[in-house]
């Protein structure tokens, strides 16, 4: 069973050990620091730990569980796992339209010179496995995503491509919700170290759009 979570700076913390911490990012928060701004959760990690590994990232829109590595060797047996998709990654979305039925998005994703992210034919190959949890009278669909790969801004992509953009994405074709309707729901990996298989589940806070 999951442990409480605790609070520290304002994040949420579901785990910490020697080698791995696993927290929750808030929307509207960079993960890792870029050259306009210092500010992350990364940054915010690293007041509490000195050293600190970031091996995965949410887009700054997207909020949810992430973990990060606290040394050398986590990190890159983390990294592998991702490399090799042994780590489950579960997202909870809603769609405009009603998207009726589950299945694979598989494209190949490349972004351009301006930042944004469309499938490509000379692009790396991204999939995502999406099915639909409920609807709205707003014709709206509560969907669950699993990321078989990690690409930038995969699950925006697909979805906007396959003409149901999430709510609130506004690089990629909708504008009429408060916030990018995306949240790392579940994450689960095996530990570097006790190689025991972990899982930490987030609370969607995307709530109701009826």
């Amino acid at each position: 069973m999951q442990k409480k979570a605790k609070r520290r700076d304002g994040i949420l913390i579901y785990h910490e050990d020697r080698d791995i911490i696993v927290v929750e990012k808030p929307e509207g928060l960079l993960t890792v620091a870029t050259n306009y701004t210092e500010h992350s959760l990364h940054s915010i990690v690293k007041t509490w730990r000195r050293r600190v590994w970031p091996v995965q990232r949410l887009d700054r829109e997207t909020s949810g569980v992430i973990v990060f590595a606290l040394n050398e060797e986590s990190r890159d047996y983390l990294k592998e796992q991702f490399a090799e998709h042994s780590i489950e990654r579960e997202y909870q979305g809603i769609v405009c339209g009603e998207l009726m039925d589950a299945g694979t998005w598989q494209s190949r994703l490349k972004e351009d010179k301006n930042y944004f992210v469309r499938s490509h034919p000379h692009g790396e190959v991204a999939i995502t496995h999406y099915e639909p949890l409920g609807y709205s009278r707003k014709k709206t669909t509560l969907v669950k995503f699993l990321l078989e790969t990690g690409k930038k801004n995969q699950i925006r992509v697909h979805a906007s491509e396959a003409g149901f953009p999430l709510l609130g994405d506004t690089k990629y074709g909708n504008l009429s919700w408060k916030r990018l309707a995306l949240h790392a729901h579940r994450l689960s990996f095996t530990h570097p170290v006790t190689k025991k298989r972990m899982a930490f589940t987030s609370p969607s806070p995307l709530g109701e759009t009826k």
